[in-house]
């Protein structure tokens, strides 16, 4: 039998090994393999009328936009977690080019890589077909790794509460408007029933289509944040809000101002806390007539930016 003292001295021992470890490491699973392993879940899918390919992603590590999504209009995108391996999608696109299936670009990078169990991939081609893999390795990690195909998108995700994938599914599923905010409305609804159950730091939202010129693609970044869901829905209105204030300046120019009013209003909402663009609302305000928000506007600037004077004599 074991004495007292020898079980002392053998866990102090394997502790001081655990020490070692280089301190980039994140987590219990990252300590124990030496690898940087992060919890980390996302949606990717395509929306065909839109001929756009989206993913958001969110992790308890540092900026997962950077090393996790990979997108080509008009061939597809990857999503490559756990621990990140960017040949999944530089080899998968090539695959793709030259004719493979999403399932065959997939496997060939995995049938190259000996560390496979510690991955965790989806893919979607220029037609919407979807494939996925969760490496072995990961289901004896804390919570639930596993992921779930749908039609023309896939849930998947590591160190998850309990359900998690089954509501980011099925949010998606049944969201409606574009495909930036169907994403979003996934991810958030993950988060929502329990998320990952070693917390979180960082999301990111990328959508890229076709015929999108480069200020409707979308690439956003939580990088760092107490709060990444909230930050990112907050990018993701500014994104959109800004496209209602350019549309409201183009549909009073046009002659049609009830439009104007309408599509102004919405921007005025989704642009709050952004005082970069209060000079463009209170100048729509103003061409329109209506000097009291404008004023309103102008005043709200100067309160949460002084340095925003330098604008006054556009007024």
């Amino acid at each position: 039998s074991y004495t007292l003292p020898f079980l002392m001295k053998s866990l102090t021992s394997h502790l001081l090994c655990f020490l070692t470890v280089p301190l980039f490491a994140q987590n219990l699973p990252s300590l124990l393999t030496g690898k940087n392993l992060n919890a980390t879940f996302s949606t990717l899918a395509y929306d065909a009328e839109a001929q756009e390919w989206g993913i958001a992603v969110a992790t308890n590590n540092l900026y997962v936009g950077n090393s996790t999504v990979y997108i080509e209009p008009g061939l597809g995108a990857f999503s490559v977690i756990a621990e990140t391996h960017p040949p999944y999608a530089h080899n998968g696109f090539q695959q793709l080019k030259q004719g493979a299936t999403i399932k065959q670009a997939i496997l060939a990078t995995k049938s190259q890589d000996a560390q496979s169990h510690f991955r965790q991939v989806a893919g979607i081609d220029k037609e919407g077909n979807v494939f996925a893999f969760t490496g072995e390795a990961l289901a004896y990690w804390q919570g639930t790794s596993s992921h779930l195909l749908g039609e023309n998108y896939v849930v998947m995700g590591n160190q998850l509460g309990e359900n998690v994938l089954q509501h980011m599914a099925r949010t998606y599923a049944r969201t409606r408007g574009p495909l930036a905010e169907r994403l979003l409305a996934s991810l958030i609804a993950g988060q929502l029933v329990g998320g990952q159950v070693s917390g979180k730091q960082s999301a990111a939202l990328v959508v890229k289509g076709t015929d999108n010129e480069w200020y409707n693609q979308i690439d956003l970044r939580v990088d760092h944040s107490q709060q990444p869901f909230v930050d990112l829905q907050k990018l993701m209105d500014y994104h959109y809000g800004r496209i209602q204030l350019n549309q409201a300046y183009y549909a009073f120019d046009a002659g049609n101002r009830p439009r104007a009013a309408q599509k102004l209003a919405r921007a005025e909402k989704l642009l709050e806390g952004w005082n970069g663009m209060y000079s463009k609302i209170a100048y729509t305000h103003s061409l329109m007539g209506d000097d009291t928000p404008a004023v309103t506007w102008i005043q709200k600037a100067l309160l949460e930016n002084p340095s925003w004077r330098v604008n006054l004599p556009a007024f």
